[in-house]
């Protein structure tokens, strides 16, 4: 599965995920994803660093 977001908006997905009430594999797989968008927002935070 491909999951697609704007990069604006990845701040406010991982916040959107850290809110939700989920348990057993579903957790596990919500704290991969956010973990995913972490990396991502710092590989993008770092990139915006070098164009400044």
């Amino acid at each position: 599965m491909q999951v697609k977001i704007q990069y604006k908006y990845v701040v406010e997905a991982i916040n959107f995920l850290s809110d939700m009430n989920l348990k057993g594999k579903q957790s596990i797989h919500r704290t991969r994803f956010i973990k995913l968008l972490s990396e991502k927002l710092k590989q993008i935070s770092e990139e915006e660093m070098e164009l400044v």
